[in-house]
């Protein structure tokens, strides 16, 4: 299957979803609005569906068993967690746990042959990357765009990593710049997956070692000063706000609707810049 197919396939699923989710109430989690929320109504939380047109994609493309695995487990999580929001949602504990196996995968199949800190320290990053791009969908298309766009630019449409890009760029439809939908925790921790897989499986080509995180520029940077800024007031970490680069852009008078394009624009000049100085 060529990668560019995943796009149609998401889109495919992702309305079939939506269509059988108007008829089925209660067919898919929900978002309601609140305080801190753009929306003033419900919107589906469908991002298990990409995630899922994400996996089948990247099979066909030859994807790693780890790589797959994983991406099922922080799916699986983020969908329950999705289902769970009323109640609080799915303890953090439980979330935690499917994130680090699903790291473990990756870097003890990805990184084989590395001494245990290196292993550790890549789970480590693995994890961070998967909150990082959870942390970023705060706005409509955004985790979608800072994943994407790295992701094609990186491979030039092919491979595994590709498909799974297109699989989310199938969603961004219904997600930009009118949303009629959410990618949720599930889409989130999914897009959050396949970008620290490709970052871990990025071949070594000489260009040093900072390289691969190229890919990940703008949700590292959002998220270090997003912690950053809540330990330094004295909030905690994992508490939600309106602190984050995306909050800033629109505060300072960026239209909602061109957030996902700027960030796409910062995603790439991220992946130039960091390979230029590595």
């Amino acid at each position: 299957m060529p990668p560019w197919s995943a796009a149609p396939l998401s889109l495919g699923l992702c309305l079939l979803a939506l269509a059988v989710h108007t008829r089925l109430r209660g067919f898919l989690p929900e978002d309601p609005p609140g305080p801190r929320k753009q929306h003033d109504r419900p919107r589906p939380l469908l991002g298990a569906v990409p995630a899922l047109a994400m996996l089948a994609a990247c099979w066909a493309c030859g994807a790693p068993p780890a790589m797959l695995l994983g991406l099922l487990l922080v799916t699986l999580a983020g969908f329950l967690d999705d289902a769970r929001k009323a109640a609080g949602g799915l303890a953090w504990p439980v979330r935690l746990a499917a994130q680090a196996a699903a790291a473990a995968l990756l870097a003890g199949h990805l990184a084989a042959g590395q001494d245990v800190l290196v292993l550790a320290a890549l789970g480590l990053l693995a994890v961070v990357l998967i909150n990082a791009v959870n942390f970023l969908d705060n706005c409509d298309g955004v985790a979608v765009a800072v994943v994407a766009t790295p992701l094609l630019l990186a491979t030039t449409g092919t491979g595994w990593s590709a498909a799974g890009a297109f699989a989310l760029l199938g969603f961004l439809p219904l997600n930009w710049p009118r949303p009629r939908a959410f990618l949720g925790d599930a889409g989130a921790y999914a897009a959050g997956h396949l970008l620290a897989a490709t970052v871990l499986a990025w071949p070594d080509q000489g260009a040093g070692r900072l390289a691969p995180l190229a890919l990940a520029v703008v949700p590292l940077l959002d998220f270090h000063q997003v912690v950053l800024a809540r330990v330094w007031l004295g909030i905690r970490p994992w508490v939600a706000d309106r602190r984050h680069l995306t909050h800033i852009a629109m505060n300072l008078g960026l239209p909602a609707a061109w957030v996902a394009p700027a960030f796409a624009l910062l995603a790439a000049l991220g992946l130039l810049g960091v390979r230029a100085l590595a």
